[in-house]
């Protein structure tokens, strides 16, 4: 994911670009060279290596708690997790077809 000044993050005429992954070796860094040198010339670099948390699934206790974010930018693990545990905790699917601002059109 790749965002500028455009999005008022930096200063004019840079870049922020953030790359992650799952760490699958001994030598996270190394694993995200080839993206990192797409980059072309780096002024600043952070990295971080963060765990994957998976909480508790016997929910015994009625408290449902998502997963941790994982290394995909836009979102469609973390939606999968809540579309699982809405399903969990009601019994159903979540039908987003006949929102009723949907009604309201016909």
């Amino acid at each position: 994911m790749m965002v500028s000044d455009v999005h008022k993050v930096c200063k004019t005429g840079c870049y922020i670009a953030i790359i992650s992954a799952t760490v699958e070796t001994e030598n996270p860094e190394k694993e995200l060279e080839v993206a990192l040198k797409c980059l072309g010339t780096i002024k600043e670099k952070f990295i971080t290596i963060s765990d994957l948390l998976v909480p508790n699934t016997d929910f015994k206790d009625n408290v449902y708690i998502t997963q941790c974010l994982d290394p995909m930018s836009h979102f469609e693990s973390a939606t999968e997790d809540v579309l699982r545990l809405y399903k969990l905790i009601t019994g159903k699917d979540l039908d987003l077809v006949n929102r009723p601002e949907d009604a309201e059109d016909q």
